[in-house]
């Protein structure tokens, strides 16, 4: 048996935490062009659309002098986007699948807008009651199921990162592929790592490819379109509807969670 490691406490124990991610993120940068053919392009596309939207979001190109509630909007995503990828190269790939979800809310919606322009000025002025009867992430995907338009987020997929990520549930943490040992988060895992990339890549594409129509981009639009369908052609076929039919039993493994800060201890 190993001997007991003293856990550290306090500012000690967080300081540790910090090294433990760190340690992961170099861990993935560096396993990332291992993965096969399409994760390394997907990722690189990702840091493609979200530099050309987060240009967009802080006006780097140019400024209209509006009151900037679109270029707000952007940041919103972009926001998200690298909140969610930065808790992907953590280890922490249900939190990251967390953050997704509501990124897909946004996703679902500014398809939405697109689709049906009036309904963005009327969800810019609605009051907060009115805009979460008419627009919650359900009504949104209903306006276009009604509309014969397939949401960027369908309610299948919705349900899922809501029960993977969002909702209490007895499943084991990290646990996308059940052969593998839940962890605290912090350490790499293949399949977590694919699962939550190609799921963020494609909230990501279908929110910039709206995007790009709803701002006044002039000629760069079209640039901001084609790298938006280069990503979404470029996920790859793992992701979370995938990994759960592949999945039997579900990720309730009967192995404790495996715990980095200690092994770095």
């Amino acid at each position: 048996m190993k001997p007991q490691l003293k856990m550290p406490t306090g500012d000690e124990f967080l300081r540790l935490v910090t090294t433990t991610e760190q340690a992961c993120a170099s861990s993935t940068f560096g396993e990332i062009s291992s993965l096969g053919r399409s994760a390394p392009i997907t990722h690189a596309l990702l840091g493609d659309v979200l530099s050309a939207l987060y240009c967009e979001a802080c006006c780097y190109h140019a400024c209209d002098q509006g009151d900037h509630f679109l270029q707000r909007l952007t940041a919103r995503v972009v926001n998200q986007a690298l909140a969610s990828l930065r808790l992907l190269v953590a280890g922490y790939y249900d939190e990251s699948l967390s953050i997704t979800r509501g990124l897909g809310e946004y996703a679902n919606l500014l398809f939405l807008f697109v689709a049906q322009p009036a309904t963005l000025e009327e969800w810019r002025v609605s009051d907060a009651d009115a805009r979460w009867k008419k627009y919650k992430p359900a009504a949104v995907r209903d306006k276009l199921n009604n509309a014969n338009l397939m949401p960027p987020v369908d309610r299948t997929r919705y349900s899922l990162l809501s029960e993977v990520s969002a909702h209490p549930s007895p499943a084991a943490p990290q646990a996308h592929d059940s052969a593998e040992r839940p962890t605290l988060g912090s350490t790499f895992r293949v399949t977590g790592f694919l699962v939550a990339l190609n799921e963020l890549a494609t909230v990501v594409a279908e929110s910039g490819a709206s995007i790009s129509r709803i701002l006044d981009l002039g000629d760069r639009r079209i640039g901001v379109e084609v790298l938006c369908q280069l990503l979404l052609d470029s996920v790859g076929g793992l992701d979370l509807v995938t990994a759960r039919s592949n999945q039997s039993p579900p990720a309730t493994s009967n192995a404790g969670v495996q715990s980095p800060a200690t092994e770095t201890k």
